[in-house]
Formats: structure tokens, sequence, C-alpha cells
């Protein structure tokens, strides 16, 4: 059997920021380094918080992942 083990998430906000002349949506991306420990409603939270300090409006919020992918230890 294999294991994953998180070393590095990066929490991603893309805000939306007007349109282009051709009606499609621009977005403003902005990225934050996380403890790969953080809990999936604490990092929404934080992405909530951080939207309210700005003028933009949340498009959409996504996480990236980096991990080891390791053997399980024996038994």
């Amino acid at each position: 059997m294999a294991r994953k083990q998180a070393y590095a998430q990066r929490l991603n906000l893309a805000m939306e920021n007007g349109f282009t002349d051709t009606g499609n949506q621009i977005y403003r991306r902005f990225s934050f380094s996380v403890q790969p420990e953080a809990e999936i409603e604490q990092l929404y939270l934080v992405a909530e918080a951080i939207t309210s300090l700005c003028s933009l409006e949340l498009g959409e919020a996504t996480l990236t992942e980096n991990s080891y992918l390791r053997p399980s230890p024996a038994n």
C-alpha cells in the first residue's frame, strides 16, 4: 500500500474584476501559502475573510496541494 504526505498547499482566489469587450469575465488572482494541516473549513473562512477586505467579488477559491507519495510502513 502507499500513502501521501502533504508538504505544501496554496489557497488560490480568483476575484471577479470586470469583463472583456467580448463579455468574458476577467479575474484577478491571488495565491497564499497555507499549512498542509489546515482544515478545509478553516481555509474557506480565510477565503471569505480576505474577500470581505476587497472591493472585488470572489469568483472561485481553489486549493493546490503538493504531496510526496510514500510506501506505507510495514506492519
